[in-house]
């Protein structure tokens, strides 16, 4: 699976809410969910602390 899948698959089964999760990672809810439904991308610095958060190790 691609990393942006992976992100983007773990991001949608999060119980956490968007906005939840855009305090934690520093980042408008919003970029979440336009990134969860592929409308938008995410910098590095922002997939990396999103899969820190998320507890992913991306290859």
């Amino acid at each position: 699976m691609a990393i942006v899948e992976e992100l983007r698959t773990a991001l949608m089964n999060c119980e956490a809410s968007y906005r939840e999760i855009g305090r934690q990672v520093e980042v408008d809810h919003a970029l979440l969910t336009r990134f969860a439904k592929g409308e938008k991308s995410l910098s590095l610095e922002t997939a990396e602390r999103l899969a820190a958060y998320l507890k992913l190790r991306l290859k």
